[in-house]
């Protein structure tokens, strides 16, 4: 097909080839213009900082930006973005502008153009570009990104492609501007352990560094200041090379492979013989690394965006003191000899706080009010991640109207927050996606439906139970999705976290690529798997196939709260309301072992409603039966024996007496907390008699040490050591650890009171380990006290006030203002012992505060 003669020009006018190669094409007629040292950014390789590329020319530094649009835009348009651009003139400290555009612009708007910005200004506009493309010289270029072919069209491949390979790597001069690429937060140990590994020289120190982690962390920006930082201190002046891998753009076939590197790199290096053969390319890299070795001086590689190792494996130096940083996505520090690997995360809220401050800072001027507190939020919206927080910053200081308030408002929905979140070509979803495509299926699939998982740690059980597969099979795929960085270490060896944005963007994917079907599917799997293992954790008696100890099943339950009371309401959400109760119920036991009674009134209340939902009798009296218990840890003894009195009411229609044994057990015990001892006898007598009459002996150990401790309570300490003696051996048969802990610590304290010390010690000290075997860290510290106590009437001062001060600290942790005060009040009556009246009278006017506080319920 004949081409017009004017081809070039409408090429050019009808760009359709996107951003990214019009800078390369830019850098190319840049070059041709006697620019020099062109530093081109890259849309996905970070900010541009207000520039497209850096170069110079005759020792001055300006900065280059494209302007490549379809079609003809209004002067009005092309003057807004020339500004916009010129800004980074006086950010970067540059002498001019470089304007690159397909644009056609007349000698009056040129004029007008000129007039508008301070300093100098260079236009390479439409009809200009279009005589240097048309230039015999620059044929190949043109042939390369117009795809017009020349006269000489068989041998212009292989010298555009050279030319195009010299673009690709670049020398790191001393003391040359820095910009976006080197502007760094946080990282300070990071950037420590960089300064050593570059000066280092001990034989066996590592000569490759790997930095890597999620896309958008700042890797690129934290191997330019190390780099930077090492060649202004005079090391690797002249033969240290920066390289851009491009292994992360949007389009797969752009990553870089090492022959087209080699001759921008031996030519940054100072060696200008780049026409080289493909074959003898390899050779001639290694023998200039070799020579440079030999006369003692040291190369620095800064390979960037890397995907695969195969792209600088070939290129890596064989010998001499040689050093390489490397910039990934990927964890691949398994495949590279003698490694020292770095992997970063997202910043901490208050280094991410500062970073808006200061990326925001030209604000200050018209916003001198302004919150911090504000901007914490907004870090936290943006996941800490430097990426969005450079494009939030962008937002703030194109929009002068907008606060970051108002910012975060807009990020606030989940829904809406990733599309908030970009900036002209700083985009986080471009980011993620650019890693998502580099995923084989299955990986991508377990990335996508692990954004259904409710808590904010994922377990491999319950991520194998997502995607139906074994465990053997997913651990493989998360391995993956960790050297990704999608997936971030948890608090155990076998869970993980997904970064916010990550769980957000996997949440889009998922409603894009799979259907609703699917979707529920994996919902019932999840909730099916956490309905069978919170029963077996909270019902666990003896080894079975889920948890071999009852200290697995306490762990398990620990790690996994949160996420079962979001499964509660998971539940709830798709009708599946026994599972939903099931798993209210099954909180309790964990949630009143961690003194969290707040969080346990409110699942306790929500078994309530489901019950309600269901209509079941025997659901709704156990789920009273909670709220009960839990309203007696909250000290609410007139609303507990309200609520265990509609219990006994519902219970009494039920099939089984169970529920009624318990109910007056939980009634026993808030009529002996309220003060009335003798009476709560009563209840649990009747409780007692059901559980001959019915033969159900499951309840009979609590009943026994209920019974006990009214007994002791009401002044008959030697009366109810049988009970506590007759529980234990209930608890003991049942397995019952937690039960037996507190049994053991009342037959302690009972056997003080009788003078039986020696035992009373025994047993005290017993209930201790065995509340440290459950994690029941609170009623450990409870009895803590009464062995204090024992010390005490025993006259052994300074170690009751050991045992007082240990369990202060629990109580402090756990914000228990009960057990601060009866730990304080305790400690002032040995003050008082030793005569220490001061210590006493300051002891005691805490202990006061304390009990204030736990009427008031402020902290």
């Amino acid at each position: 097909m004949s081409l017009r003669w004017d081809e070039t020009w409408h090429r050019l006018r009808e760009w359709t080839n996107g951003q990214a190669r019009s800078e390369r094409l830019a850098a190319q007629v840049l070059l041709s213009q006697m620019f020099t040292d062109i530093d081109p950014s890259h849309p996905l390789g970070g900010p541009d900082g207000k520039r497209d590329a850096h170069a110079k020319r005759n020792g001055e530094s300006w900065i280059m930006a494209v302007y490549f649009p379809r079609g003809q835009r209004s002067f009005s348009d092309i003057k807004a973005k020339l500004l916009a651009d010129y800004a980074g003139v006086q950010q970067h400290n540059a002498v001019g502008l470089v304007f690159v555009t397909n644009q056609e612009i007349t000698l009056k708007e040129r004029e007008s153009l000129a007039e508008s910005v301070d300093k100098k200004l260079e236009l390479l506009h439409l009809e200009r570009i279009v005589a240097i493309l048309d230039a015999p010289a620059m044929h190949a270029v043109r042939e390369q990104f117009l795809d017009i072919p020349s006269a000489s069209s068989a041998a212009s491949p292989r010298v555009a492609a050279i030319s195009q390979d010299l673009l690709l790597a670049r020398r790191i001069s001393p003391h040359s501007e820095r910009g976006a690429s080197t502007r760094l937060f946080g990282r300070d140990s990071d950037i420590s352990i960089l300064e050593n590994f570059l000066t280092g020289t001990q034989a066996n120190s590592p000569k490759i560094s790997l930095i890597s982690g999620l896309a958008g962390t700042g890797k690129t920006a934290l191997a330019n200041r190390a780099a930077n930082d090492a060649v202004d201190r005079g090391h690797f002046v002249g033969s240290s090379v920066f390289v851009d891998f491009r292994g992360y753009t949007l389009d797969v076939s752009e990553a870089v492979q090492p022959s087209s590197v080699i001759p921008g790199i031996i030519y940054a290096l100072g060696e200008h013989e780049t026409n080289l053969e493909p074959s003898s390319m390899v050779l001639k890299y290694h023998e200039v690394l070799e020579t440079k070795a030999r006369s003692g001086t040291r190369i620095l590689f800064v390979f960037d965006n890397v995907s695969d190792v195969s792209q600088i494996e070939p290129l890596l130096p064989r010998a001499g003191e040689h050093r390489v940083i490397i910039t990934s996505r990927s964890a691949f520090e398994g495949r590279l000899p003698n490694c020292l690997a770095l992997r970063i995360n997202k910043l901490e809220n208050a280094e991410a706080c500062h970073m808006l401050m200061q990326l925001s800072a030209e604000r200050a001027k018209d916003h001198p009010d302004r919150d911090e507190g504000e901007f914490r939020r907004l870090a936290r919206l943006c996941g800490e991640l430097p990426l969005a927080l450079q494009i939030a910053s962008a937002i703030l200081l194109s929009d002068p109207g907008l606060s970051p308030s108002e910012l975060s408002d807009e990020l606030s929905s989940e829904a809406d927050r990733l599309e908030t979140l970009q900036y002209h070509d700083l985009m986080v979803n471009a980011a993620l996606t650019a890693s998502y495509i580099r995923l084989d299926e299955e990986t991508a699939r377990l990335l996508r439906f692990a954004s259904l998982h409710p808590g904010e740690e994922l377990s491999l059980a319950s991520l194998s139970s997502l995607i139906a597969r074994r465990s053997i099979t997913t651990r493989r795929l998360v391995r993956a999705l960790q050297h990704a960085h999608l997936f971030e270490p948890g608090a155990t060896s076998d869970r993980w976290r997904l970064h916010d944005l990550v769980r957000i963007y996997s949440a889009d994917k998922l409603s894009e690529v799979d259907d609703q079907s699917a979707v529920n599917d994996a919902n019932n799997r999840l909730l099916d798997y956490y309905e069978e293992t919170a029963v077996a954790a909270a019902e666990w008696h003896s080894k079975d196939t889920h948890f071999e100890t009852r200290q697995a099943a306490n762990d398990w339950l620990e790690h996994e709260i949160s996420t079962v009371v979001s499964c509660i309401h998971l539940a709830s959400k798709m009708s599946r309301l026994t599972t939903s109760w099931t798993l209210a119920i099954s909180t309790g036991s964990v949630l009143s072992a961690k003194n969290n009674h707040a969080l346990r009134l409110y699942t306790s209340n929500l078994a309530v409603s489901t019950a309600e939902q269901l209509n079941d009798s025997d659901k709704l009296a156990a789920a009273l039966n909670n709220v009960g218990l839990t309203e007696n840890s909250l000290q609410r003894y007139d609303q507990a024996i309200r609520t265990f009195t509609r219990g006994l009411r519902i219970a009494r229609t039920c099939d089984t007496p169970d529920h009624e044994i318990r109910l007056l057990t939980g009634l026993s015990e808030s009529i002996r907390q309220r003060g009335d001892a003798f009476l709560s006898i009563g209840p649990l007598k009747r409780a007692l008699k059901l559980v001959e009459k019915h033969g159900t002996y499951g309840s009979t150990g609590y009943i026994l040490t209920n019974i006990g401790i009214a007994l002791r309570e009401s002044g008959q300490p030697k009366a109810s050591i049988p009970y506590f003696r007759n529980a234990l051996e209930y608890h003991q048969v049942n397995e019952d650890r937690q039960a037996e802990a507190s049994t053991l610590g009342q037959l302690g304290t009972a056997l003080s009171q009788t003078g039986s010390w020696i035992e009373a010690e025994k047993f005290i000290l017993e209930s201790i380990q065995a509340a440290k075997d459950v994690n029941d860290a609170y009623n450990g510290a409870m009895m803590l006290i009464n062995l204090g106590n024992l010390y005490s009437q025993q006259g052994r001062y300074a170690e009751a006030l050991g045992q007082y001060k240990t369990a202060l600290k629990t109580f402090q942790e756990f914000e228990s203002f009960t057990g601060m005060h009866m730990v304080l009040t305790n400690m002032s009556r040995l003050y008082a012992l030793t005569k220490q009246f001061n210590l006493a009278s300051e002891t005691l006017a805490r202990a006061r505060a304390y009990s204030d506080m736990r009427e008031t319920g402020q902290k």
